[in-house]
């Protein structure tokens, strides 16, 4: 059986994310506006850089609390800060690890916690299990590129071939078009075998999507060309008659 196990425990200034999942070993940007998550930022920036960044349960709360959180998110580090017009800031971070909200320390000025890093214990099991499972990622996400337009097949190309399976799965997730929720539940699942085999299911899911939307697509097109031809047919037949009515009444 697979154990969870906890590793060093820090506290950080901690960033309430909307609509917004980071898996370790990914880089992303993203824009800042609310007063706490940029004092947090700021907390970060002026002690090594590390933040703590959760996704709030519900994007429409405007002041988040510590209930609002999602228990597990990312430690991560700030890489680059640029301060925009109207009072934004856009981030480029870097996902370090997953991490649990242990403790709530503090919510005014900013939010922070105390947090304990995440990893299991079958991360060091037999490498031929992860080996299939990551082949059978890549033919999986194969599939539901030919199906998504949106989605660059090549991009699964340097990853492939990573000897980090977990490096590797959280790569893969990191740049799909999923459900905010499936990236957290990913990030949620904490021992690699079990991720890997949920981000299969998840791959299978979002492709038979894709491919019956694509039905319904073809089904939608052929209705719409098969009216505007009746349309196209009835104005002809409409102008002829007039023609032939003009035509009728000439002496």
């Amino acid at each position: 059986m697979n154990n969870l196990v906890m590793k060093k425990t820090m506290c950080l200034p901690t960033v309430a994310a909307r609509g917004l999942v980071v898996f370790p070993n990914t880089l992303m940007h993203f824009d800042m506006i609310r007063e706490k998550s940029i004092a947090a930022l700021e907390t970060a920036m002026a002690n090594g850089q590390i933040v703590f960044l959760s996704m709030q349960k519900d994007i429409r709360i405007e002041e988040p609390k510590f209930k609002d959180l999602e228990s597990v998110g990312t430690i991560c580090r700030v890489k680059q800060v640029v301060k925009l017009p109207n009072g934004l800031v856009r981030v480029l971070i870097e996902g370090i690890s997953r991490a649990q909200i242990i403790e709530m320390q503090e919510e005014k000025p900013y939010l922070r916690a105390i947090v304990s890093e995440l990893s299991c214990d079958d991360e060091d099991d037999d490498d031929i299990k992860y080996e299939a499972l990551q082949r059978r990622i890549v033919a999986e996400f194969q599939k539901y590129s030919e199906n998504n337009q949106r989605v660059n097949p090549d991009m699964i190309l340097p990853l492939e071939n990573m000897k980090n399976f977990s490096e590797f799965t959280d790569s893969v997730a990191a740049n799909l078009q999923l459900k905010i929720q499936d990236k957290q539940e990913l990030l949620n699942c904490v021992c690699l075998e079990e991720r890997m085999e949920m981000l299969i299911s998840i791959l299978i899911r979002e492709t038979e999507i894709l491919e019956f939307d694509k039905v319904i697509n073809q089904k939608v097109k052929k209705n719409i060309d098969k009216n505007q031809k009746e349309y196209f047919l009835r104005e002809q037949m409409k102008v002829i008659e007039e023609e032939l009515g003009d035509k009728d009444g000439v002496e």
